[in-house]
């Protein structure tokens, strides 16, 4: 039960999300809420309280938009956590990541878009050696000019870019050797739009 709490409780920290689209997490053990829309459904899992009040574990969770359900997991996918991801159109998966001390509190709940096995090229701008996923997200957010980042998990390497997925697309581009996890910085979008 330990990890589930850890994974699931940001203490003291802001909450951001890894957002998956067309994605499930292959797990039965969770909690439904219909009729949920997504924001009401990302606020219940980013404190751990349903609309009720009720205290529960969200790890991660998966939205329908077309039924409007909202699927609260205590589990993450690999490699953070023992689930699989499994294709699934039309939902959305997204996972909680606790942004650490250094991250701007204006970039609670920020979306991080994640591509599993997939990297840039030619954009690199520092390596770093980091020992979780979320130390790759906090390395990404502190630097001013880094719109994307790759964490190497074998590896612990966290490669952050000055560039992404949506502004150099021809770069993008899937990695079939190395375990990879390429994510957009969700912050930098959070306070472009703001501003």
């Amino acid at each position: 039960m330990k990890i589930h709490t850890f994974s699931a409780v940001c203490e003291n920290k802001a909450t951001g999300f890894f957002v998956v689209d067309n994605t499930i997490l292959g797990t039965t053990d969770s909690i439904v809420y219909k009729d949920t829309p997504e924001e009401d459904c990302l606020n219940t899992c980013s404190t751990n309280r349903d609309r009720y009040g009720r205290s529960i574990l969200c790890a991660s969770f998966v939205y329908d938009h077309v039924s409007f359900t909202c699927t609260i997991f205590k589990e993450k996918a690999k490699p953070e956590g023992k689930a699989d991801a499994v294709q699934a159109v039309g939902k959305r998966y997204f996972e909680k990541v606790c942004l650490g001390d250094a991250v701007p509190m204006e970039c609670a709940d920020s979306q991080f878009i994640r591509a599993d096995d997939s990297v840039l090229i030619g954009f690199a701008r520092n390596v770093t050696l980091v020992e979780t996923m979320e130390q790759c997200v906090e390395q990404c957010v502190k630097e001013q000019d880094c719109k994307s980042a790759m964490y190497f998990y074998e590896e612990g390497e966290c490669i952050t870019n000055t560039e992404s997925a949506l502004s150099k697309p021809s770069s993008f581009a899937k990695e079939e050797n190395e375990k990879v996890v390429y994510f957009q910085n969700g912050c930098l979008t959070k306070l472009q739009s703001q501003g």
